[in-house]
């Protein structure tokens, strides 16, 4: 409903662009037609869109099948593949600099802190490794 009175707006502007003082042209008629005439437009690009496709009922010459949902869907997969895959790629960038931070940090002489980081480091390490084959699982589906 908003669209329509924006459109309604619009046209009643274009109208009094091409108005002179001689001719108005913001009068019931011309109005009426320009609303007309953009329904009918609005309406073709639907159809040619394929957003009507019961008119197939009124004639099967009429008949437009919507646009496949199966390519919209395979290209929200692909989409949401290479999303998880850069997901992944920046978390094993953090997991390598955590790594990093680790190693560093486990040459303490306190042997807590050491055992405490060697744990760390070993957890790090099997969450690259897992990071790493879904990496891989993502790379092979998506080439």
């Amino acid at each position: 409903m908003g669209m329509s009175v924006i459109i309604t707006i619009m046209v009643g502007f274009g109208l009094n662009a091409i108005s002179s003082e001689e001719h108005g042209y913001v009068t019931p008629g011309p109005l009426w037609a320009l609303l007309l005439l953009t329904t009918v437009v609005f309406t073709l690009v639907g159809w040619l869109r394929g957003a009507y496709p019961s008119a197939g009922y009124l004639h099967p010459s009429l008949y437009r099948p919507p646009p496949s949902s199966r390519d919209v869907k395979s290209k929200s997969i692909e989409f949401d593949r290479k999303r998880r895959l850069d997901k992944y790629i920046r978390e094993r960038e953090q997991l390598l600099e955590d790594l990093r931070a680790f190693t560093d940090r486990s040459t303490t002489s306190n042997p807590q802190r050491k055992l405490y980081y060697r744990r760390r480091i070993d957890q790090t390490r099997e969450r690259i490794n897992k990071v790493n084959e879904e990496i891989h699982r993502l790379g092979s589906e998506v080439a």
